[in-house]
């Protein structure tokens, strides 16, 4: 997406495998470094990542695994408050936005492939990006609202939100 990115180097001077995850089997295994009061929640495995919002007492989790590997935009209520979740397992992302605009206009919304940082359309014509923002069309210009979310693994988000709904 942004091919004029810097990047840091592995080139330290120090022999470390920088290539390689440092903690063994923690992403798949159930253990936990520390102790969480919510150890009967499983109803995914614990280290399953997901990208969770809340809104007020309503809570809801996205499997970033169950986005796949291509783009995909999820219209969904969370709450009192419409929804748009978009990610991809194999790019490694997911977002959520409040898909209704300052004019009470709520958009529905679909994918779009292969175009980062383009990452959805909608039934007016607008094609949005991975920052909510309306990039051509009708609404150039616009940016959806950002939500209280972001990406956990199970166990963290269920420690501060234990009935939240999981998204099938």
């Amino acid at each position: 997406m942004y091919p004029q990115t810097s990047l840091l180097s592995a080139n330290t001077g120090y022999g470390r495998p920088y290539g390689q995850y440092p903690y063994g089997s923690y992403k798949t295994d159930n253990s936990l470094l520390f102790n969480v009061n919510n150890n009967n929640d499983r109803r995914l495995h614990r280290k399953e990542r997901v990208l969770g919002i809340n809104v007020g007492l309503s809570s809801k989790v996205y499997s970033i695994s169950n986005f796949g590997g291509d783009v995909t935009v999820v219209n969904d209520t969370v709450g009192t408050m419409d929804v748009v979740a978009i990610g991809s397992a194999t790019q490694n992302f997911g977002v959520v936005f409040n898909r209704q605009l300052e004019d009470y206009t709520t958009l529905e919304f679909t994918p779009v492939q292969n175009q980062l940082p383009v990452v959805m359309t909608d039934t007016e014509g607008n094609l949005w990006n991975v920052f909510g923002e309306a990039i051509s069309g009708p609404r150039a210009g616009t940016q959806l609202q950002k939500t209280n979310s972001y990406i956990a693994y199970w166990f963290a988000w269920t420690a501060f939100f234990p009935n939240a709904a999981i998204y099938q």
